[in-house]
Order: C-alpha cells, then sequence, then structure tokens
C-alpha cells in the first residue's frame, strides 16, 4: 500500500466503479430539461449583462428612459435562479509542472471566485504543479473564519477519502 491506501484490485476496482456511477448520474442530470433551461437562462442574462446602462448610448439622448437598466435586472435575475443554494464550489485546473513568467518561476498559484447574488460562500479547488489548494470567498456573516472553515473541509475530505479506499482519516491537504 503506497502512502497508506489500500491499492489491491477490489478497493481501487470499488473506488472505479463509484466514480463511473457518479459520471453516469451527472451526465444524465446535465440532459435534463432543467440543466438546458438553466443554461438557457445563464446565457440570456449574461446578454443582458451587457446591456446599456444610459440612454445616450442607446441613441436616446433627448427621450426619457423606457425603465432600468439591464444591469438593475441581473443581480434580480441571479438572485432567484440560484435555487436556494448556500455554496458554489469550483475547481480550477492548472499546469502540472513550474511554469515561469519572464524567467521568475511561480511557486504559487490560488483560485478566486466572485461571489454571484445572493450566495454567500464559494470555494476554489485548485491544482497546480502537483499541488493542490482550497480558497474560500465569503461573506463574514457566513464564514467569519476562513481557516477553520477550510479546517473543516479538509477534514471532510480526509474523510471522504478514507471511506473511498477504506484507510484510516489523514488530512494531508
Amino acid at each position: 500500500a503506497e502512502d497508506g491506501i489500500d491499492t489491491s484490485s477490489t478497493s481501487a476496482k470499488m473506488a472505479e466503479d463509484r466514480l463511473i456511477s457518479v459520471n453516469k448520474v451527472l451526465t444524465e442530470r446535465k440532459q435534463t430539461p432543467a440543466a438546458v433551461l438553466s443554461y438557457l437562462m445563464a446565457s440570456v442574462m449574461g446578454f443582458m449583462g451587457r446591456g446599456v446602462s444610459s440612454s445616450s448610448t442607446m441613441g436616446l439622448d433627448d427621450e426619457e428612459d423606457e425603465g432600468p437598466p439591464s444591469s438593475f435586472w441581473l443581480p434580480f435575475l441571479f438572485e432567484k435562479a440560484h435555487a436556494n443554494a448556500s455554496v458554489v464550489v469550483t475547481n480550477v485546473r492548472g499546469p502540472e509542472k513550474l511554469i515561469h513568467l519572464d524567467g521568475r518561476p511561480v511557486h504559487r498559484s490560488l483560485g478566486f471566485l466572485p461571489l454571484p447574488p445572493g450566495i454567500p460562500i464559494g470555494v476554489v479547488v485548485s491544482s497546480y504543479n502537483q499541488q493542490v489548494s482550497l480558497t474560500v470567498t465569503a461573506e463574514p456573516w457566513a464564514v467569519p473564519n476562513a481557516d477553520q472553515f477550510l479546517d473543516w473541509v479538509a477534514e471532510e475530505y480526509a474523510s471522504l477519502r478514507s471511506q473511498a479506499f477504506g484507510i484510516e482519516a489523514v488530512s494531508n491537504l
């Protein structure tokens, strides 16, 4: 067992079967009408976000605005469309090897997630140069202590990892 992970064919096969099962379920969910509608709504909202914000840019210099600019509606629509989510989690896969910018090595790369309207917590799981890191962006009322929050995430990861591989939970994040 390398690094305390049971790499026997039985344990590896079970983990592979779970991964295939999760992939199948997620692929099916992405094909549902709700997922397609969500994609279309996001596309429309993105288009609306590029809308104009004043009547003068619309060529209506002397006319009164017909209503609030599209930027007024965008946060409202996002807030109503997030299905009561409280956390957004995303991943950013970086280069697997150390890169250089202008001849200088880049030793670390961290992700950032701007919070969508109405969602108080964002977590980025990023990888770079064979290292995984977590960053959190949050409203202070939702996560008063980001370090403690990330410790809890690491503990849960270790627990899930131990369940997946049948090993003792050890946090190496």
